[in-house]
């Protein structure tokens, strides 16, 4: 049995439990959960760009520490739903349509920035939460080289 760490198992309560509470305070108020029809809508649907982010240039440099502490953040953060090699199909994604990293679709943008944004803020209407109150601005542009990696090396 693969052992879980404490992280992995409290990121994954943490979606869980903002899905739970996104779901039912919909619900409650008659919207429609998080189908995006509710009233998370204000936030684009589909493929978009996001503009105020698009200049912002990642900080941290690829190095091999850099990358190496990128890949333990995503096995311990973000792989339960993004799957062990970005494909989208983590245990805890089922259901939920969690970003392929591998394909050529960046729902919200995929310079440097809007990655960022992403991982930092959230997609409002998902479960995809905000992460820069529990990891450090520099780990989310670590990040941001990794998620990008995935992408660049895929198998054509």
């Amino acid at each position: 049995m693969e052992k879980i760490s404490f992280r992995t198992l409290s990121a994954s309560f943490m979606m869980l439990f903002t899905f739970t509470l996104i779901f039912f305070n919909e619900s409650a108020s008659g919207d429609k959960g998080v189908s995006g029809k509710g009233h998370h809508d204000q936030h684009k649907a589909g493929v978009h760009r996001h503009k105020k982010y698009q200049h912002l240039k990642n900080p941290v440099e690829p190095t091999p520490e850099n990358l190496l502490d990128a890949i333990k953040l995503y096995k311990e953060n973000c792989a339960g739903c993004h799957g062990d090699s970005g494909k989208g199909d983590g245990v805890y994604g089922e259901g939920f349509n969690p970003s392929d990293f591998t394909d050529d679709l960046w729902r919200h943008g995929f310079t440097d920035g809007e990655i960022y944004n992403t991982i930092a803020n959230g997609v409002p209407g998902t479960v995809m939460t905000e992460w820069k109150s529990s990891l450090k601005d520099e780990d989310i542009w670590k990040l941001v080289h990794l998620l990008k990696g995935f992408s660049a090396n895929k198998s054509k």
